[in-house]
């Protein structure tokens, strides 16, 4: 739409409309661009007297993921009868990123990271070592996908 401006200029400015259009079309251009999926990942992990190392998730090459939220169980053990013995610790590329027990406590237990999170890139490897786990632990892995 032409506006004459009072110096006598003219200037071609976008009718409300035409400005709606083109914030629509800019907020699908960014939706299209960054697609987020969730996934779901389990891993079974048996006793353990020594410390063992288990393969959680392999981030494939090309692939940015955010681990979201993981929880831990143990069989036979509830929130008002916790699993305290034993250490688990989560490995990223064999650097330590989170441990249990928190708070004296191994299972269950859920940890919700909304913002920053884990991030695994391409070829990057999360793995979990556990020691003196008492009884069969399974884990289970939320992982937020980020494609371009």
């Amino acid at each position: 739409m032409k506006v004459k401006l009072s110096a006598g200029a003219t200037v071609d400015m976008l009718s409300p409309d035409e400005y709606a259009k083109g914030v629509d079309k800019l907020k699908n251009c960014i939706d299209d661009s960054v697609k987020r999926d969730y996934f779901h990942e389990v891993v079974a992990i048996p006793v353990t007297t020594t410390a063992q190392t288990y393969a959680l998730y392999n981030c494939p090459l090309g692939s940015i993921v955010q681990l979201h939220r993981f929880a831990i169980r143990a069989s036979g053990f509830s929130a008002s009868n916790p699993m305290t013995g034993g250490d688990i610790e989560f490995l990223l590329n064999n650097d330590m990123v989170q441990f249990l027990p928190i708070n004296g406590i191994v299972a269950p237990v859920v940890i919700t990271d909304t913002s920053a999170g884990i991030v695994l890139k391409g070829g990057d490897v999360l793995n979990a070592q556990c020691m003196n786990v008492s009884s069969p632990v399974t884990i289970f892995l939320q992982f937020r996908r980020w494609n371009s």
